[in-house]
């Protein structure tokens, strides 16, 4: 009789260790599934405001490019004296 006591009580610690270590082992597994998705998630939105922000600067850049020649023409048409400025206003077009 007391041996099946022994194997009672020993299967009674083997479910109490199993009844902690399921629930943490499930958690850890869920924990890692949540962020490895949060992540590329993440890496997306990164990913797409990056594009957004390089397309900006190359659109930037562009008009840039296609002013200066204009603003150049423009300073050379306007009198470069602060005389000149005050009597006569730049109207270069």
């Amino acid at each position: 009789m007391q041996g099946a006591q022994r194997n009672s009580l020993r299967l009674l610690q083997w479910m109490m260790a199993a009844s902690l270590a399921l629930p943490i082992a499930l958690f850890a597994i869920a924990a890692s599934i949540s962020y490895t998705s949060t992540k590329d998630i993440a890496d997306r939105e990164i990913e797409r405001t990056l594009d957004v922000a390089h397309e900006h600067a190359l659109k930037v850049f562009e008009t840039i490019t296609a002013a200066s020649p204009r603003s150049t023409r423009w300073c050379a048409a306007c009198p470069t004296t602060s005389s000149a400025r005050a009597s006569r206003p730049c109207t270069a077009a």
